[in-house]
């Protein structure tokens, strides 16, 4: 699921020619792949691509899809494996390799005070134009929020509900209502919020001593667990949606599901 939005984000437009540092930090995050990769498709023929992948029931989308758990295994996933980190990864199998992920700063030498199970993602402005990472946890959240803050991150992309059939997804890390909420050091205050049949957009003030910075929150609420997203127009809807009111920027986009 969050793989799929990713690369759908990532289609942001342009902004200008990249530098030769940018070309060659681009592929910071993403592990060489033993996928064969085919050459793009053509706009003209996408139908019949469509109609070849689609056949025997999407015999050739499911052989794809399944061909992408064998990309990453051989990256090392140490820090996330630490005794004392583990109890802050949601699922074991799901880990942030070593090489990119997000690193918090430090706080009075706590072993593990620097993890949050997140990893940075390159974009077409920046080799680390996103953090995708987890659904909080109740644990995590205020890690969570300082990673938005030393992040310098503009918004919060989350694609999962808090609560699904009786099960919690995801902590409920921000704020029910305009009444401030502390998350270790950084206050949070929620500004206003717009709901639409398929999303909710928030926009908060995170404030850290005298400091203050707005950050906006895009909660898209209809994507099932286990599922996708119906119809699928909805989710091309809430990108158009998000690609109006973030525009190109050097600062990362948290993006986080389940």
């Amino acid at each position: 699921m969050l793989v799929g939005v990713v690369l759908f984000l990532r289609r942001r437009r342009h902004t200008g020619r990249k530098t030769t540092e940018q070309r060659t930090n681009d592929n910071m995050s993403l592990p060489d792949s033993t996928i064969e990769t085919s050459r793009p498709v053509l706009v003209k023929n996408f139908a019949e691509h469509y109609r070849m992948m689609s056949a025997d029931s999407d015999f050739r989308f499911s052989e794809e899809f399944e061909e992408l758990k064998h990309i990453g295994r051989d990256q090392p996933c140490t820090f996330a494996d630490l005794p004392c980190n583990r109890p802050k990864n949601r699922f074991t199998n799901i880990l942030p390799y070593d090489h990119s992920r997000f690193k918090l700063q430090p706080v009075d030498d706590e072993e593990g005070s620097d993890y949050i199970n997140a990893n940075y993602v390159p974009g077409h402005n920046s080799p680390r134009e996103f953090i995708v990472t987890q659904g909080p946890l109740h644990s995590t959240r205020d890690d969570f929020w300082r990673m938005c803050w030393e992040s310098n991150s503009r918004a919060i992309v989350m694609l999962t509900r808090t609560f699904e059939k009786g099960r919690e997804k995801c902590d409920h890390y921000w704020p029910h209502d305009t009444v401030p909420v502390y998350y270790g050091d950084i206050k949070v205050t929620l500004l206003n919020d717009s709901h639409y049949p398929d999303w909710v957009i928030t926009e908060f003030m995170m404030t850290r001593g005298e400091q203050q910075r707005i950050i906006r929150h895009f909660h898209f609420t209809t994507w099932p667990d286990f599922g996708v997203p119906n119809p699928p127009q909805t989710l091309a809807r809430f990108v158009r949606a998000f690609r109006e009111r973030v525009g190109p920027d050097q600062r990362p986009i948290v993006v986080h599901c389940s």
